[in-house]
């Protein structure tokens, strides 16, 4: 995929459902805001920061000195964003999405222990990787579906429990690089998803309601301590998300994409949506 970035209404017309939650930060975007980082500071909310309440803006890289990326944010709350970068666009959108999400996995990369190894990051962060470039949230009341998914029991996820993804689940792509992808989808593009069960009520919640309540529990090590509390999830079995042919029996029954575990192997935790009231 090419680095030059299409236009807003390139993006807006792709019709593909992970976008959605993204389209109306697309609207907003100024012309040519992927040509200049600065611009993209207009579609952050108002009083984004960091952990450390440092505000958030958009740099053009190439105006910067050299520093670690992380460490850079945290110390300053400047993103270095490189011009004409699909990459780093999407990148931006997630921070005007997920602020607080997006905030979280700044601090949780510059504090998380490092492994004992020189240059070994520790299985915090390398999960808080994971999420950040490929993540998906995703949330739901039906405990079936939610369990199907994290057993990698795909027949039962998406075609036995088809009805509820319609009106018993939400998501919401974290991850920047899983965004990109999506502008140009392949049948085995897999995420790393957070299995989120929560009460229904929660499913009606805005954004930006569960993206802080999200970023509390990342913050407290409550949720995502190692790359195995991600669920690999094949997110073009999601009903819809597969917009290039049909999502027939033929098509779930690849095992190339659609495989089971092998023996050993231990499914993610299904996280509980914290008690307001505890």
């Amino acid at each position: 995929m090419s680095n030059e970035p299409p236009d807003p209404g390139a993006c807006l017309q792709s019709g593909h459902p992970a976008w959605q939650p993204y389209r109306e930060i697309l609207r907003s975007l100024p012309a040519g805001a992927w040509r200049q980082p600065d611009l993209l500071n207009r579609i952050l909310p108002a009083g984004v920061r960091t952990t450390g309440e440092l505000a958030i803006r958009f740099a053009d890289q190439a105006s910067l000195i050299p520093l670690p990326y992380e460490q850079r944010i945290a110390d300053s709350g400047i993103v270095s964003t490189r011009a004409c970068n699909l990459h780093d666009l999407c990148n931006a959108l997630v921070w005007a999405r997920l602020p607080r999400c997006k905030a979280a996995f700044n601090a949780l990369h510059v504090t998380a222990p490092r492994a004992g190894q020189p240059g070994r990051r520790g299985p915090r962060r390398d999960a808080v990787t994971l999420i950040d470039e490929s993540g998906l949230l995703l949330l739901s009341d039906d405990r079936r579906l939610l369990g199907a998914l994290r057993e990698h029991d795909w027949r039962q996820a998406f075609q036995a429990l088809r009805p509820s993804w319609i009106d018993r689940a939400r998501m919401l792509l974290c991850g920047h690089a899983m965004l990109e992808k999506l502008l140009d989808p392949f049948k085995s593009m897999t995420a790393k998803a957070l299995l989120i069960h929560v009460p229904e009520a929660v499913l009606r919640l805005p954004w930006s309601r569960i993206d802080g309540i999200v970023a509390e529990q990342l913050l407290t090590g409550a949720w995502l301590r190692q790359p195995r509390d991600l669920s690999a999830l094949p997110v073009m079995g999601i009903p819809g998300w597969w917009t290039k042919g049909q999502q027939d029996d033929g098509f779930y029954a690849d095992p190339d994409v659609f495989r089971r575990p092998g023996s050993g192997w231990v499914p993610a935790p299904l996280l509980a949506w914290p008690d307001p009231h505890a």
